[in-house]
C-alpha cells in the first residue's frame, strides 16, 4: 500500500515539471521611427519573446494585411519578411517610395491582440525644377524682377535666396560667398 502512495505522488510531480503554463508573447523592442531615403531598403523591427504557437500580420498604413507570418499578402515584391534572428519577425521594404511613409503595424494574434506601431518617414534629396524657375535675367536698375524656384524634396526643402558678392575658384570648384536676401 505504501508503495503505489509513493508511486502516485512521484508522478504529480513529474506532470507539474513539465506542465508549463504558455508565456504570454511581449515586444523585445519599443516603437520607433524608422528614417530611409528614396530608392533604399527599409526594415522596421518588430523583435517578439515568447510567441509560441502565435500569428504575426504586419499591416500598411492602409490598414491592409501585408504579411501573414513569413507570407507575403500583397502582391508588391518590395516587401517581404526579414529574420536574421529567431525572435524577429522584421518587415522589409525594398526600394522605399515616398508613397510607402507612414505608420506600419506588427500584430501578435492574442486576444486582444497586441500591436507595436512603426513610423516611416521617407526622405527624397532636394532638386530644383529648372523649367519651372527662373533663367538668368538682365534687368535695368531700378526695376522690379520676379525670381522663382520650385524645388522638390522630403522632407520639403527651405530655399534661400542670395546675393552673389564674389565667385571662387579651387580645384574646378566654384564657391559663391554672399548675403542673404
Amino acid at each position: 500500500m505504501s508503495m503505489r502512495l509513493l508511486h502516485c505522488v512521484e508522478l504529480v510531480v513529474l506532470l507539474s515539471v513539465y506542465a508549463k503554463p504558455e508565456e504570454t508573447p511581449s515586444f523585445d523592442t519599443p516603437a520607433v521611427n524608422v528614417t530611409c531615403q528614396a530608392g533604399e531598403t527599409a526594415i522596421l523591427p518588430c523583435r517578439i519573446n515568447s510567441l509560441g504557437g502565435r500569428q504575426v500580420v504586419w499591416q500598411n498604413p492602409q490598414r491592409t494585411a501585408i504579411l501573414h507570418n513569413e507570407r507575403r499578402l500583397w502582391d508588391d515584391p518590395r516587401f517581404s519578411s526579414h529574420r536574421p534572428y529567431i525572435k524577429d519577425w522584421n518587415l522589409s521594404i525594398m526600394l522605399v517610395r515616398p508613397t510607402d511613409e507612414g505608420i506600419y503595424t506588427c500584430s501578435i494574434s492574442t486576444t486582444p491582440p497586441l500591436t507595436k506601431v512603426i513610423r516611416l518617414y521617407v526622405q527624397v534629396p532636394p532638386k530644383i525644377i529648372d523649367s519651372l524657375s527662373s533663367r538668368n535675367m538682365i534687368v535695368r536698375e531700378g526695376q522690379t524682377v520676379i525670381l522663382i524656384c520650385n524645388v522638390t524634396g522630403a522632407p520639403y526643402p527651405e530655399v534661400k535666396w542670395y546675393k552673389w558678392i564674389t565667385l571662387k575658384q579651387k580645384d574646378g570648384m566654384y564657391t559663391y560667398t554672399g548675403k542673404i536676401v
